[in-house]
Formats: C-alpha cells, sequence, structure tokens
C-alpha cells in the first residue's frame, strides 16, 4: 500500500458514510487501505462501503478520546504514509493521488491541501473557517513549505508519527499539528 487512509466514525452514520464513499471514489484506491475506526454503538449497522476490499474495519465501540483512536490507527497502518480524513469531511477528486505526489520527495514529513467548508453560510461556519484556516482556503495556487499543518485532515509519513511513541495520543488530538 502507498497510503493508509485512517476515518474515525461514530454516531453520525449518514456524513460518515459520504465521507467513506469520497474515499472510496479516489483514483488510486487499488494502492490505498482503508482504517476505518467504528466508534459507533453496539448494534449499529455497519457503514456502507465497509465490506469494500480496501477497508479494513476496527471495532471500538468503548471508544476512547480523539486523539487515541486516531494513535491507535497509526499503530495499525501498513503504508508508509498515513493520512487522516475527518466523517464530516469529503476528499474531493485528486486528493489521494495528491498525496502519493507529496510524498514522493523524501523530505516530506506531513502535507495538507485546501479546506473548504461543506456548509458555508450555516451559522458561524465560515468563521470559523477564516479563524482556523485562513491559511488554507482556496484558492491554493501552489504548494510551500509550512511551520505548521492542517492536523485533522492531513497526511504523514507513518513512520515519523511512531517515532512520537506515548506522546502520539495527546498530539493527534490538536486541530493544527
Amino acid at each position: 500500500h502507498a497510503v493508509t487512509v485512517v476515518l474515525l466514525v461514530g454516531r453520525q452514520r449518514e456524513r460518515s458514510a459520504r465521507a467513506l464513499a469520497s474515499v472510496l471514489r479516489q483514483e488510486g484506491i487499488d494502492r490505498c487501505e482503508v482504517v476505518l475506526v467504528d466508534a459507533g454503538p453496539a448494534g449499529v449497522d455497519p457503514l456502507p462501503g465497509a465490506d469494500h476490499v480496501a477497508v479494513r474495519v476496527v471495532q471500538r465501540p468503548e471508544r476512547g478520546s480523539f486523539g487515541v483512536l486516531r494513535a491507535d490507527a497509526v499503530r495499525l497502518a501498513r503504508a508508509p504514509v498515513v493520512a487522516f480524513l475527518e466523517e464530516h469531511a469529503e476528499a474531493r477528486a485528486g486528493w489521494l493521488v495528491g498525496i502519493e505526489a507529496a510524498f514522493v520527495d523524501r523530505d516530506v514529513a506531513g502535507a495538507s491541501g485546501e479546506v473548504h467548508t461543506l456548509n458555508p453560510g450555516v451559522g458561524i461556519s465560515d468563521v470559523i473557517a477564516v479563524m482556523n484556516y485562513v491559511r488554507w482556503l482556496p484558492p491554493l495556487s501552489e504548494a510551500w513549505d509550512a511551520e505548521v499543518i492542517v492536523g485533522h485532515n492531513a497526511a504523514y509519513r507513518t513512520a515519523d508519527l511512531l517515532a512520537f511513541g506515548g506522546e502520539l495520543d495527546v498530539l493527534l488530538s490538536s486541530e493544527v499539528v
């Protein structure tokens, strides 16, 4: 595998199904594995698409913190790159191929891209987008080296993450890494 995609799902099954479907539609899915950490309540129906050959489901009804679940998924990853996708997000066409391309450069430790809000104009979503993601709001015209990247929908070298050992649980709880 070239990339392990990590998707944590819980009670929000409909939006989680959209997130998973967006990954499974990606060009290059045949070079990818998806570690779907299912922290939904006991007895909940499997997520549509969870039976796809690229998907490995890890049942975690006991949950755990966001960081712990993400770190557990990293420890299960079989690929040299781990890409996180939040369950309320959707991967746009070219997302997976873009991740693969970013890590051709052996000096790249992490990569992220544009952040598009899925609910523009609703409540305070636009304000939150500007407060948290102004560096990554579209249109991004070029790539650049950055000191920080968007933490939750970003990709990292698996070995670099694992090098943090026990600290990984806390570090993966942060929005911006």
